[in-house]
């Protein structure tokens, strides 16, 4: 096998890899999405309590948000530790 064909799998590969994260990165990035717009319709109530005042007294919507909260924490961590990964793999073409 020649040098020109190992290094055209090599790069074949990698690609592959690249895609594969890049992939993952657009689903972070639905899901960031989604946790900005639960976050901002609670804030929205929240800021009217009056129309939602058996949720905000139950503690129910408060807890919804540090929920939602913290999981676009995580989903934030993850997609910029995708995106680390994402320049390691390019980095490799």
């Amino acid at each position: 096998v020649s040098v020109g064909k190992q290094d055209y799998e090599r790069r074949k590969l990698i690609e592959k890899e690249a895609r594969k994260v890049r992939t993952q990165i657009e689903k972070q990035e639905a899901l960031i999405e989604e946790f900005e717009a639960k976050i901002a319709a609670i804030d929205k109530m929240l800021a009217d309590p009056h129309n939602h005042s058996e949720k905000v007294a139950s503690g129910e919507l408060f807890q919804e948000y540090e929920t939602f909260k913290k999981q676009l924490e995580e989903a934030m961590h993850h997609w910029e530790t995708l995106h680390i990964l994402l320049e390691e793999v390019q980095d490799q073409i």
